[in-house]
């Protein structure tokens, strides 16, 4: 969190400056400050997909694909330094310096980063090194200068499987055919070991398709080469064919071990309604899932992309095999929040009956039969072929009646409900959330029902978050139900500090607390956003600072809504609010409410 270089206050009430609510007239400021300096501009489907293709293209050794890239079509494009950068890094390896002389110019006129381009060259350096040890037959050496290549530009990514897949695309590329079949042998062994997890199936599996992918291009590129016999000598093109036929099957059987939702995937095709609008290849992305997730800090932006890339129907498709991933992988949050996205995209057409199945078995796997029930009832709950009303009352009824109650709702609703039973004097107001929705999930997804509640009474509304993507998934919220409001990527304690107006109401719901259950995709979020892990202290003193603010930049009728904040057996305030809750009770502020994990309140 940044560092806080005001003056220390105590806990003691203190003298408040004499001073009217902002004027109505007076509130577009805000707005204006959100666009100048904080509000997330995203980049579009097709440019992230560009860039996410073109990393992967790297990591994997593709060279020939890099340097076939048009640099002539990137100048709009916002990533275009970086793409012509790895086009360098393409043509370099393919044997083409005059060309990566001019993309490394080219990136430099765009405003390259220096250190990145240095490590770029060095990493290629690293390839070229690892080339020369498997020509001197020194596996480990080699090894490790592909392990070493992928680090210096990636340090996140799984090194260890993309070095193994560099080594064995260089090696067949080089054309040591036995060698290369060796290597892949040992793969196939490791596939077959009953200890072998999904994830390392999965991982064999990425390795074994780029060599057999670079051996065919080798064997494609010699016209004169026989046809396999029995009698080919051991580890030539007859070893490479066996090889590759014995992975094949390998293949089908391994994407199956995955796991029964993984499983019924793969039967998807067979299903009629499916068929009929053409068969996707499902271990296709699968395979494109686990490349995704071997760089765990821009999966889920790549999620993202590679599902907007793609049809409604086969997005949608992707994101529930992501959602069956994290559903076996005991990851129930993100499997819910990817299954709501999945939900977003599905075709109102029955194109998408297959889905509406394997999207109900993910949601009974995930102990959720009633959101399973309202995903199968879809089509008779909405669109062209619902049911009358009446009929339509009766189903919804039935099928929130088997709803857990143990989903119960977040402060959010506090907040709605004390503004519902007592409603402002009219006129404009600004709503303000501090911590955007990141996963949608039952009793949760404040920003989606706190904008409708805004946009039902004419209030304004701005969701503040550290972390771009949320913000960029609300504003993709927003525009889908047509709301005018703001999504703003920015800590919210800093987004407060800098506002210039006067805030009517605001839920502070940001910096989480450690509660020792956080998965490690959200701790890998505040790694690369906040410098840190989830930290106890930080988040005590990120809402301190909010607190901070809100005595001078809340409306004198004004409300806060404090979420994930308690008293404990001795009456202490406890989690995120452990020090703002007891400042702003020193400060002229009551409770109105506390309940469902949250404390609402109020101005003296």
């Amino acid at each position: 969190m940044s560092k806080d270089t005001r003056p220390p206050r105590n806990a003691t009430p203190r003298t408040r400056k004499s001073r009217k609510s902002a004027p109505v007239p007076n509130r577009p400021a805000a707005a204006e400050a959100v666009t100048a300096t904080d509000l997330f501009r995203e980049t579009t489907p097709a440019d992230a997909l560009l860039l996410e293709t073109s990393r992967s293209h790297w990591q994997y050794g593709q060279w020939e694909k890099l340097a076939a890239i048009d640099i002539a079509t990137l100048s709009a494009h916002p990533d275009r330094a970086k793409l012509a950068l790895l086009a360098a890094a393409g043509q370099l390896q393919a044997g083409a310096p005059g060309a990566a002389r001019q993309a490394l110019r080219q990136a430099r006129d765009w405003g390259a980063n220096r250190g990145l381009t240095a490590r770029v060259l060095a990493a290629g350096l690293h390839n070229t090194l690892g080339r020369i040890s498997v020509l001197l037959d020194d596996a480990a050496g080699a090894a490790g200068h592909f392990r070493a290549s992928i680090a210096l530009v990636e340090p996140g990514a799984d090194a260890e499987l993309l070095g193994r897949t560099r080594q064995l695309r260089e090696t067949a590329r080089l054309g040591l055919t036995r060698e290369a079949a060796a290597a892949m042998q040992a793969e196939l062994d490791g596939l077959a070991a009953a200890s072998a997890t999904p994830a390392e199936i999965m991982a064999q599996l990425a390795v074994l398709q780029e060599a057999l992918a670079t051996l065919d291009q080798v064997r494609l590129a010699a016209p004169g080469t026989p046809p396999a016999t029995e009698g080919s000598q051991a580890g030539g093109p007859a070893d490479a064919e066996r090889l590759a036929e014995q992975f094949l099957a390998s293949r089908k059987g391994m994407v199956v071990r995955l796991g029964p939702i993984l499983d019924r995937l793969l039967q998807l095709p067979k299903l009629p309604s499916v068929q009929a609008a053409g068969s996707p290849d499902i271990v296709a992305m699968i395979e494109r899932l686990d490349a995704i997730l071997a760089d765990p800090v821009r999966a889920p932006e790549a999620i993202d992309a590679a599902s907007a890339a793609l049809s409604p129907r086969d997005g949608a498709l992707f994101l529930m095999i992501a959602a069956a991933h994290r559903a076996e992988t005991k990851d129930r949050m993100l499997a819910l929040d990817l299954m709501a996205d999945a939900e977003d995209m599905l075709p109102p057409d029955a194109g998408a009956q297959g889905l509406l199945t394997i999207g109900a078995e993910i949601y009974t796997r995930l102990s959720l039969p009633q959101m399973a029930l309202s995903l199968l009832a879809r089509d008779m709950l909405q669109g062209p072929g619902a049911l009358a009303p009446g009929l339509r009352m009766q189903l919804d009824k039935a099928i929130r009646g088997s709803a857990d109650k143990g989903d119960a709702e977040h402060g959010h609703v506090v907040l709605m409900e004390w503004l519902t039973s007592h409603p402002p004097v009219p006129g404009k107001r600004l709503m303000v959330e501090i911590g955007t929705t990141r996963e949608r999930v039952p009793g949760q997804g404040s920003t989606e029902k706190l904008a409708r509640f805004c946009s039902e009474r004419g209030f304004d509304f701005v969701t503040v978050d550290m972390d771009p993507r949320n913000a960029a998934r609300a504003q993709r919220l927003f525009g889908r139900l047509g709301l005018p409001f703001r999504a703003v990527a920015a800590k919210g304690e800093d987004w407060l500090a800098a506002f210039e107006g006067t805030v009517d109401y605001i839920f502070l719901d940001a910096y989480d607390y450690d509660h020792g259950k956080h998965s490690e995709t959200r701790q890998v979020r505040y790694e690369t956003f906040l410098g840190s892990r989830i930290d106890e202290e930080a988040c005590h003193k990120m809402h301190l600072d909010c607190a901070h603010v809100l005595v001078d930049k809340l409306a004198l009728d004004g409300l806060i809504c404090f979420d994930d904040t308690w008293t404990d057996a001795e009456g202490r305030w406890t989690a995120k609010g452990t020090t703002a809750m007891p400042f702003l009770l020193a400060n002229g502020f009551h409770v109105l409410e506390a309940r469902n994990r949250a404390a609402l309140l109020a101005r003296d």
